[in-house]
């Protein structure tokens, strides 16, 4: 029985993200309304934010990256939550809303839970910038052992975190629900697409060389990033350009037809940031529940899905020459057609159904 809505408790995320496109936190959040008011403090990507499905406030700041970003970012949000006292719970989402959250939650005696979906001292942007990456990793140290709940997104980032900072995490994977398709992606498409932000990393820059290779393909770019323009520059003046297409951020409710109207995915990762290499992207979910193959890298989570569900070509090494093999290899019809079976069967496992119960005892006994 649904609780009445002045008798729930009353629970505050926070993140950095824009909220339009922020999946993993529009679906958590969806899970515990039945049980907790929810309030989430976060970015808007367009002015005019739709509040309709969530109570909201948005963060508006005057830098949009770097150290005075998450400077002005964590002081708004501090003041906005010690402003904001009718709440019981914090829901501190990554480390780059971590002081700010666990400030306010020792000051006014709030719960905290956190909920950490990367190593956020690893990300590739922050390779070679050797004090900021020591800032990050400082805070993390700090605050993760003074949190009692905490989880994270996958078996090998809740390894790390206990033996880079010796704490527990549980896992709650970041996993779609169980919606089933109306149609399935074809080979015939010879449409690559890829979902996500656009940073360094990312494989963009390899994809885009690929397509002068691969000249009956077109590549779908979903998602913008801080390499966006970049990207952007560099496929208009690669002899594929008119066969590059760069959609910006993409709404959730239109993934599925782009996702079935591909015929591969692509989730290549630089394997030199200790953040990806450990990862598991949403990506690889959109792409399992859609039925489509998905071109990835060996990373052990990527490798112990595709132990027991191949389906997905998993590359040695992060090269352009590597990716068109892979996708040559997944053109041959009899290997494209078990790996979409083998994606079907494994979205049977890996779905938000599972995930969200577990999700909601951690909620559960944090807010007790």
């Amino acid at each position: 029985m649904e609780l009445v809505e002045n008798q729930k408790k009353h629970i505050v995320f926070c993140s950095s993200s824009y909220y339009e496109y922020d999946r993993r936190i529009q679906r958590i959040i969806k899970s515990l309304t039945d049980e907790y008011k929810i309030t989430w403090f976060s970015r808007a990507y367009h002015n005019n934010a739709d509040q309709r499905d969530f109570n909201l406030e948005i963060i508006r700041c005057i830098f949009k990256r770097g150290v005075l970003f998450y400077l002005e970012f964590n002081l708004r949000l501090f003041f906005t939550l010690v402003l904001r006292r009718q709440y019981q719970g914090i829901s501190s989402v990554d480390v780059d809303t971590l002081p700010a959250a666990w400030l306010a939650a020792f000051l006014m005696s709030k719960n905290i839970v956190f909920d950490a979906h990367e190593l956020f001292h690893e990300v590739p942007e922050l390779q070679g910038k050797r004090l900021r990456k020591l800032i990050w990793r400082t805070i993390s140290r700090c605050l993760f052992s003074k949190i009692r709940y905490k989880y994270t997104v996958n078996a090998s980032l809740q390894a790390r975190f206990k033996e880079v900072f010796n704490t527990d995490f549980d896992i709650i994977m970041n996993v779609p629900s169980l919606d089933k398709y109306s149609e399935l992606p074809q080979l015939a498409n010879k449409r690559l697409v890829y979902i996500g932000v656009v940073n360094k990393g990312r494989g963009l820059e390899i994809a885009i060389e690929a397509m002068s290779r691969l000249k009956e393909y077109e590549l779908h770019v979903l998602g913008e990033g801080d390499l966006f323009d970049q990207m952007k520059s560099l496929a208009g003046h690669s002899e594929a350009r008119s066969r590059i297409i760069f959609h910006g951020y993409v709404a959730p409710s239109q993934l599925a037809y782009h996702l079935t109207h591909a015929s591969i995915g692509l989730n290549i990762l630089d394997p030199q940031s200790g953040n990806y290499y450990f990862s598991l992207a949403n990506k690889q979910f959109d792409y399992m529940h859609a039925g489509l193959p998905v071109i990835a890298m060996n990373f052990p989570e990527y490798k112990m899905i595709q132990d027991e569900y191949p389906f997905a070509l998993l590359l040695e090494s992060y090269d352009v020459h590597a990716m068109v093999e892979a996708i040559r290899s997944l053109e041959d019809p009899d290997r494209y057609h078990a790996c979409q079976s083998e994606a079907l069967k494994a979205r049977e496992i890996y779905n938000w159904q599972s995930e969200s119960k577990k999700l909601k005892t951690i909620y559960k006994e944090s807010m007790s």
